[in-house]
């Protein structure tokens, strides 16, 4: 078991009792914050593994979910795993398809300040106007082969915005950018631009990605894509109540898309289970969260063919397709014994 996965659940845990303390829990007229707080609470209680020995490999299958990134470390992580699984291969196809393009991850930031609400829509609506320049720089300049805006050099690009505190200084939204370019960026070109746009802010970054590397400190795809699917919420640095103020200014909003050759081509995966591996022998092991021990136990184990807790009550399909915020928690039984299994 990842000690990173224990973390995570005892980090879910004192949200939860967080939650609890929050105005209007114990209002008669409104269960909702009962009700998230327990999703949370419960998040990541069971989890099934395969292990698939003779490919080397463990696989998550099946778990309980809250779906609730945003506050919820295990969800978040699981979240951008999946997603840099799912793009990876996209995005490999794509600089197949186009060797001479050029990646970069690009940052852009906007000055930091006690309003998250306020920071957040200053950046967003700054990052509208200069992806609307690139529109524009590819149309009105396309006979002439030249930009008007550094981003009309972009071909590609996915992108997702993070929110981090510092004490001293407030929120510092920012957003990061995976693209793909047809020519070098002009990088005082860019903070000058980017600095007419937002009117407070000048910095912007960009590092070369190299495709083919394999380690020795280059930024590789992989790496790339990881800067951009990671917390959308640096939860590891923040205090349970600032989690929770995120929670509620950034819910509902959408924090990755993609655009020009990538746009439709790579999205975010709200799948959290790993894939399973067709006609491939594994281990299970199915491990249940010990409150009192704060770990994870192995309530049974089993191989390929052996009917797992989460198989015999014939529910696994509904654990990672819904939010179960709403439904009553699972029996989870073990075929060993025909006992049912606490969490």
């Amino acid at each position: 078991m990842d000690f990173k996965q224990i973390e995570r659940k005892r980090r879910s845990e004192t949200l939860s009792k967080y939650i609890q303390s929050v105005p209007g829990f114990n209002s008669r007229n409104d269960s909702s914050l009962r009700r998230l707080s327990t999703t949370v609470d419960r998040c990541a209680s069971w989890l099934l593994y395969h292990e698939y020995y003779t490919e080397n490999d463990v696989r998550l299958v099946a778990a309980e979910t809250c779906k609730k990134h945003l506050l919820c470390p295990f969800c978040a992580s699981r979240r951008g795993s999946r997603s840099i699984a799912k793009n990876m291969p996209k995005i490999m196809d794509y600089i197949a398809e186009s060797p001479k393009l050029i990646p970069v991850l690009i940052t852009l930031t906007v000055k930091n300040g006690p309003d998250l609400g306020e920071r957040y829509r200053h950046l967003k609506t700054a990052f509208g106007k200069i992806r609307k320049r690139r529109s524009d720089s590819l149309r009105l300049d396309s006979r002439r082969g030249l930009a008007s805006s550094e981003f009309g050099k972009i071909d590609g690009a996915v992108y997702s915005f993070e929110q981090t505190y510092n004490p001293d200084t407030g929120w510092h939204p920012h957003v990061h950018i995976m693209a793909f370019l047809t020519d070098y960026l002009d990088m005082v070109a860019l903070s000058q631009e980017w600095h007419d746009l937002t009117g407070d802010s000048f910095i912007v970054d960009a590092r070369r990605i190299y495709p083919n590397s394999a380690g020795h400190g280059a930024l590789g795809i992989e790496g790339a894509l990881s800067e951009v699917y990671k917390y959308a919420v640096k939860l590891s640095d923040m205090t349970n109540e600032l989690t929770w103020h995120a929670y509620t200014v950034l819910r509902g909003k959408r924090l990755t898309g993609a655009l020009g050759a990538l746009y439709g081509r790579v999205v975010e995966s709200d799948e959290l289970m790993d894939e399973e591996i067709d006609d491939t022998p594994y281990v299970w092991r199915f491990y249940r969260w010990s409150r009192g021990r704060s770990t994870y136990d192995i309530a049974s184990t089993g191989t390929r063919g052996d009917m797992n807790p989460v198989d015999s009550v014939g529910c696994r399909a509904s654990l990672d397709g819904a939010d179960n915020s709403e439904r009553r928690p699972l029996e989870i039984i073990d075929p060993a014994s025909g006992l049912i299994l606490p969490y």
